[in-house]
C-alpha cells in the first residue's frame, strides 16, 4: 500500500466526510480552521512516520505515481523531498499549459527537515538548507473547480486572503503595480507558457488568473488603509 497511515484533519465539515473516512480506517481529527498553512502543519504534527505524503481533499495520485511511490518505498527513499507535477482539471478538461502545468509541488518529504510555510493560499513546503530534493515527472491529479464560475469565485476569496496576509507583512502596492502585474501575468500564461494550446480554456484561464493577480495587488493597498 502507498501509505501506512492515513490522517484526515477536518475543520468541522457538515457533510459525510467523517463517515466516509472511518470506512477506510483513517485517523480522523477535527480541528478548528486557522489557515491553510496552519492546518497542514497541524496534520504534519500528527504523523507517526518520518516521511509524509500530503494531499488535499481534491487531489489524487495518478496510477503511474502510485507505482513510483510503491517502488521507492521498497528500494528506500534516497532524497529528503520529492517534487511532483500537478495536473489540474477544470470542468471536464485537463489543463496542460500556461500557469497551470507542470505546477510542480513538494508532496512527499521528510517531516524532520521541512514543513509548510509561505503565505496562506499559496502555502508551500519549505525544506531546511542542504536537503536533497528531486523532481519526478509524474502527476498528482487535481480537481479544484467544477467550472469557471466556481473558479473565479474562489479566486476572489484567495486574493482577499493573500492581500490581507501580505499587507500585515507591511508590504506596499499601488494601482499601477496591480495593472502591470496583471497584464504581464496574462502575457506570460497565454503566450510565453503556451496557454493558447489549451484552446478557449487557455484564454479564459489566462484572463481569470490576470484578474486574480490584479485583485491581489490592489487588495494590498486596501488592507493597508484599513490597518492605518
Amino acid at each position: 500500500k502507498v501509505c501506512d497511515e492515513i490522517i484526515v484533519v477536518d475543520s468541522f465539515s457538515t457533510d459525510k466526510t467523517e463517515e466516509i473516512c472511518k470506512e477506510f480506517n483513517t485517523k480522523f481529527i477535527k480541528h478548528e480552521f486557522e489557515g491553510y498553512r496552519e492546518q497542514k502543519n497541524f496534520a504534519l504534527s500528527l504523523a507517526s512516520f518520518k516521511f509524509v505524503l500530503s494531499l488535499d481533499e481534491d487531489e489524487e495520485l495518478s496510477s503511474e505515481l502510485k507505482e513510483f511511490i510503491l517502488k521507492t518505498k521498497k528500494t528506500g527513499l534516497k532524497y529528503d523531498a520529492y517534487k511532483f507535477n500537478r495536473l489540474n482539471k477544470i470542468g471536464n478538461k485537463f489543463i496542460k499549459h500556461g500557469d497551470w502545468y507542470p505546477d510542480a509541488k513538494i508532496r512527499l518529504w521528510n517531516k524532520e527537515k521541512g514543513q509548510w510555510g509561505g503565505k496562506n493560499v499559496h502555502e508551500t513546503v519549505i525544506m531546511d538548507k542542504n536537503t536533497k530534493i528531486t523532481k519526478v515527472k509524474l502527476d498528482i491529479l487535481h480537481y479544484p473547480y467544477d467550472d469557471i464560475f466556481s473558479m473565479n469565485m474562489q479566486f476572489v476569496n484567495f486574493a482577499k486572503l493573500w492581500a490581507k496576509d501580505t499587507a500585515e507583512m507591511q508590504k506596499k502596492s499601488s494601482l499601477l503595480k496591480a495593472i502591470l502585474k496583471s497584464n504581464f501575468n496574462f502575457f506570460k500564461s497565454y503566450f510565453l507558457k503556451a496557454g493558447f494550446l489549451d484552446g478557449r480554456y487557455g484564454y479564459i484561464l489566462a484572463k481569470s488568473k490576470a484578474f486574480y493577480t490584479f485583485l491581489k495587488y490592489a487588495g494590498i493597498k486596501e488592507f493597508g488603509k484599513i490597518q492605518k
